[in-house]
């Protein structure tokens, strides 16, 4: 099978400073990866890296095509959502705004009324929010918000920074159903960088972990979950 997403070799990072060395990851089709690793370990600069914000050295091969030399404007507009941590929503524009921007590269209004309808869905609490600022949600709002406007797209790869950070354990695990909702029923492949640990490696297939900028530790998730290593350091 060949990989949604395959990173060969990959060096990454900001002006002089070198963050990730050499790595080797990859993300099958409908499916979930999870990246662990301390604070620093150069998870969210491997996200950025997918999405072409940060220089890179190495392949990074999307559904085989090397997406190394596009701007992160065209890696969009090939499937990949970055959601990034912080949330990453404008919050001056209402939700219908900030849902609208994220349906940009459909040219079909017929696609957006359609991924908008699946969307709202997922998240029917931002049906009520719609001429709401985003800027007024609540964190766990602002969060469905982040990853529905994502969604909008219609992407084959979901990047995930953080999504449970600063948010209540309900909420958390809504959304997490949530995503593994959205990954059954459209097929929606995703990298997910989560510091929740043992609820990251329930819902993943395969899992990563980083430490100083290289893959020190890989496989599916239910083997890395009982790698003792991994529970001493991440699952407690």
């Amino acid at each position: 099978m060949q990989h949604l997403l395959d990173l060969r070799g990959l060096q990454a990072g900001y002006g002089a400073a070198h963050v990730l060395h050499d790595i080797d990851l990859f993300v099958e089709p409908g499916r979930i990866t999870v990246l662990l690793g301390a604070n620093g370990a150069g998870k969210s600069t491997l996200l950025r890296a997918v999405s072409r914000m940060v220089w890179t050295k190495g392949t990074i091969l999307l559904d085989g095509e090397d997406i190394a030399p596009r701007t992160t404007e065209q890696v969009a507009r090939r499937g990949v959502a970055h959601v990034p941590d912080g949330r990453g929503t404008f919050s001056t524009l209402s939700v219908a705004e900030n849902l609208a921007l994220g349906a940009l590269a459909l040219r079909d209004p017929a696609d957006a009324a359609a991924q908008l309808s699946m969307a709202l869905d997922y998240f029917p609490k931002l049906r009520q929010r719609m001429r709401q600022q985003a800027g007024t949600l609540s964190g766990g709002e602002q969060q469905m918000l982040a990853i529905a406007r994502a969604l909008m797209g219609r992407p084959r790869l979901l990047l995930l920074d953080e999504p449970s950070v600063g948010l209540a354990p309900i909420i958390v695990q809504e959304i997490f159903e949530i995503m593994r909702a959205i990954n059954a029923a459209q097929g929606t492949a995703m990298l997910l960088v989560e510091q929740n640990a043992a609820r990251a490696l329930k819902l993943a297939h395969h899992a990563f972990v980083l430490e100083a900028g290289r893959v020190v530790v890989q496989g599916r998730a239910a083997e890395v979950a009982r790698n003792p290593d991994i529970r001493r350091a991440y699952l407690g």
